[in-house]
């Protein structure tokens, strides 16, 4: 499990901060990794050896603390956001790729509200929910490849066509990320502004049942 987790860390540092429609690189990949790789195993390496560690739990605050600096020190960063913008319009009509929702069900379907003030309800028209917790144990862990595999394709989802996760704000998306890459999927990316983005905006296009 650790070595899935540090594998993990190491391909999302290097080229997952962003849609990929477009290949381009930050300047400051070097930082962000160095940032994670800090961030993450600031506790006793040797925890991570101990099977019920929330190990998903360790990645996501180290994803959201490396979030917070990149968006403070990133002076394209308000311009990544609009790029994505686009690249989501664009892939409503061109099904690029498939786009995974890791919010609960009844947020990806509308009958339940958004815990955010202003953000409208539903989920980007095409895409798929699987809800983060169905992808963890009680203990928070990650289930077991087989099972892993069998809650994505149960939804329809195509493990062999490119994947974008996305959920509330780009944290519970990692989850999803990480649960694909233990499937072998290592070219996720997870859509950083996710549904407090897409949901905030008036002129977005937005489904609910």
């Amino acid at each position: 499990m650790p070595s899935v987790i540090l594998e993990f860390i190491r391909e999302t540092t290097s080229s997952k901060f962003k849609l990929p429609v477009e290949e381009k690189s930050l300047e400051k990949k070097s930082t962000i990794s160095a940032s994670i790789s800090s961030s993450f195993l600031a506790t006793d390496p040797s925890s991570l050896l101990k099977p019920e560690i929330k190990l998903v739990t360790r990645l996501i605050l180290a994803l959201v603390a490396t979030s917070i600096r990149l968006k403070e020190e990133d002076e394209e960063f308000q311009g990544m956001k609009e790029e994505n913008d686009t690249y989501v319009r664009k892939n409503i009509e061109d099904k690029t790729y498939q786009l995974v929702d890791a919010r609960s069900k009844a947020r990806f379907d509308g009958t339940a509200p958004e815990p955010r003030m202003g953000i409208r309800s539903g989920h980007v028209p095409g895409s798929k929910c699987v809800p983060f917790s169905q992808v963890l144990d009680s203990s928070g862990t990650l289930l077991p490849a087989d099972q892993l595999k069998e809650k994505f394709e149960q939804e329809g989802i195509n493990l062999e066509q490119p994947i974008v996760t996305s959920c509330g704000t780009g944290v519970a998306a990692c989850v999803l990320a990480l649960g694909l890459h233990r499937l072998g999927k290592t070219d996720v990316a997870v859509y950083d502004g996710s549904w407090t983005e897409w949901g905030g905006k008036l002129d977005t296009a937005v489904e609910a049942s």
